[in-house]
């Protein structure tokens, strides 16, 4: 608890400098200025990862005390103090601001010394508008503040979800780099508004550009097309299980979390999208709160040339959107991405356990939230209520097996992350997710991961085998249907001595059937199924060995039972582990016969059609029958 409160009192020493200097926050505009008085910041530590590392952080009163328990618990810290602000479209773009002092300090204790620190003062940082620094009286940086998400409304100014990350001078007093530049937690602050302009200050926009509906220039219709526009930050965020470091023996589970940022495009035929928080009042164009869902992903390529997906996050439920540097600036309210606009979520926002639900839950094609039953308002009965589930720090998380991220158990292995913003009647899924390369390492305590430039948009797979360049014996298609689109790539490896080893990644990006009952809002989505089955052909010379498969669950019990037989490899699902949408499933086995085009297909778990035909490369291709009978 006591580490908890102590960000708390992070998030006033923030206010307090914020409040010192004027922030840029966005293009100037016409003024529309608003008061603000006094208010409350909260906040929350990642608790896991520092007791992880040893580190024990510990609020100071005014007077330099120790914080009691029970308002450490609180995690609530009162802020003083007048300041006005620009918000035109009630989106925040500069500060106008009087000085504030918030009295208070902190104590930092790790291997057997102690640190005390009073009297911290925060800054914008004047290369990076969004980015703030916290020091002491010598200018050392202990704490950076970023990723702001900034709205004021009603009658309420909010700064939310800021990331607080550690400065070079907590990682020089630790004398180890474990910290250098992690998320430590997230804060955020509520000032209540004295004073407001009128209506006529503020620029509104038109009724919005909804997409699918016409009036698009040349007479088309709107369409929504967002773009995932970086990444950045990928921290570990501690083990569960027990982890032990390189070449340990230890089966723990360790959590990661990446930064992503957003952009809705600009062309002439763009679309608003709505982004209404989960539980508000039905709104338009589908008279429910709908907004965007982001997902993430880890992975590993082998020496060896297999490509493998490690862990997969659950859904984070997006809430409100920044709308920074718009081609037009107007009155959005934080619940539509007006045109042009950005958005941003940092690695605390991520990982906010407020926000997460379950991937089961999600119609991905569709884009619709199954509400009634979820994990946020479970039933049996649909309420409308929002409830928190008790999922921990770990539950609905990206958790990659030790083993499978420990670089000294898999010699020359590369690893990538990706994320994926998923956006209802989004014309182009791919342009809304992108990857990047990242390296593991051990710190001593804690893994943590170092991302890796550059960002790539589109599907990670494809820097596996490119689908407009591949590499010979290598080949990548795409199959896209109402339900949902699947990709499936091959490598194909020459072993010498008439033998091939054939490597194949299946990615079900969004491909899923469920049933879906009720209206908007209230919701229902059950028995959400993707794949059971994948089947390739083979040429009736081809003799079969070495059969693998990796579905990166940890759990070998609910592997995919693989069958050969003349003309067909198959690998099919035994028990309740279908590949569900933003699930990659990985097979291989080895050959004597050479890489040929032949047919790989796809079974779904329910619905009709049941099978999706494609075509890959197998070993001495199919035979011609195989793409009308072999898999009836």
């Amino acid at each position: 608890m006591r580490l908890a409160h102590c960000l708390m009192l992070l998030g006033c020493v923030f206010v307090s400098a914020v409040l010192a200097k004027p922030l840029k926050l966005g293009p100037a505009s016409q003024p529309a200025l608003f008061v603000a008085e006094n208010g409350e910041a909260s906040a929350d530590l990642n608790v896991t990862l520092l007791e992880q590392f040893g580190l024990k952080v510990i609020a100071l009163d005014a007077r330099g005390r120790e914080v009691s328990a029970s308002q450490q618990a609180k995690l609530r810290w009162q802020i003083t103090g007048r300041y006005s602000f620009s918000a035109p479209g009630d989106a925040i773009e500069s500060f106008d601001l009087a000085s504030m002092r918030i009295d208070g300090g902190l104590k930092l204790r790790y291997d057997g010394r102690e640190l005390r620190l009073r009297n911290l003062k925060l800054a914008p940082n004047p290369a990076n508008t969004v980015e703030m620094s916290l020091s002491d009286s010598a200018g050392r940086v202990w704490f950076l503040a970023t990723h702001a998400h900034h709205h004021a409304h009603g009658a309420k100014l909010e700064l939310k979800n800021l990331d607080l990350r550690a400065g070079p001078a907590l990682d020089s007093w630790l004398g180890v780099s474990t910290f250098a530049g992690a998320v430590l937690g997230s804060f955020n602050l509520e000032s209540p508004l004295i004073e407001r302009p009128s209506r006529d200050q503020i620029k509104s926009c038109a009724i919005p550009n909804w997409p699918n509906t016409p009036g698009a220039p040349g007479g088309g219709l709107w369409r929504a097309d967002v773009l995932m526009e970086a990444m950045g930050s990928f921290q570990g965020g501690g083990c569960t299980g027990g982890c032990d470091g390189p070449g340990g023996a230890a089966v723990g589970l360790v959590k990661f979390t990446p930064s992503a940022t957003l952009r809705n495009s600009n062309n002439p035929d763009t679309a608003e999208v709505p982004w209404y928080e989960m539980f508000t009042p039905a709104a338009p164009p589908y008279n429910n709160d709908q907004h965007p869902f982001l997902v993430w992903h880890v992975y590993r390529l082998n020496a060896d040339g297999r490509f493998v997906q490690l862990a997969r996050s659950g859904v984070k439920h997006a809430f409100y959107t920044v709308n920074t540097t718009c081609a037009e600036s107007c009155n959005s309210n934080g619940r539509i991405l007006g045109k042009g606009c950005g958005d941003v979520y940092g690695v605390g926002n991520n990982d906010t356990v407020s926000a997460l639900g379950g991937r089961n839950e999600i119609v991905p094609a569709l884009g619709i939230w199954g509400r009634c039953g979820s994990t946020r308002d479970p039933g049996p009965a649909c309420t409308g209520i929002r409830t928190t589930p008790a999922i921990g720090s770990f539950g609905l998380r990206a958790l990659a097996s030790e083993g499978e991220i420990d670089p000294s158990q898999n010699a020359g292995a590369q690893y990538f992350f990706d994320g994926w913003y998923l956006v209802r009647d989004d014309v182009n899924i791919f342009n809304t997710m992108g990857s990047q390369g990242f390296r593991p390492a051990w710190t001593g305590s804690l893994w943590n991961g170092t991302a890796l430039t550059p960002f790539i948009r589109g599907a990670t797979i494809d820097r596996w085998v490119s689908p407009s360049n591949p590499a010979a014996n290598s080949f990548s298609t795409l199959v896209a249907s109402s339900d949902g689109h699947s990709k499936a790539a091959v490598r194909a490896v020459d072993l010498g001595n008439g033998r091939w080893r054939y490597n194949y990644a299946v990615m079900n990006f969004d491909f899923a059937r469920a049933t879906i009952a009720g209206t908007p809002p209230n919701t229902t989505v059950s028995d959400n199924r993707g794949f059971v089955a994948v089947a390739f052909g083979k040429s009736t010379a081809a003799t079969v060995e070495n059969l693998w498969f990796f579905d990166g669950d940890a759990n070998s019990a609910n592997n995919w039972t693989p069958t050969v037989s003349p003309g067909l490899i198959e690998f099919r699902r035994d028990s309740g582990n279908d590949m569900s949408w933003g699930a990659m499933f990985s097979f291989s086995f080895e050959s004597n016969q050479a890489p040929s085009f032949g047919a790989l297909e796809l079974v779904a778990g329910r619905g009709k059609p049941d099978r999706l035909l494609n075509i890959t490369l197998t070993p001495g291709g199919s035979e011609p029958a195989l793409f009308t009978n072999a898999f009836d």
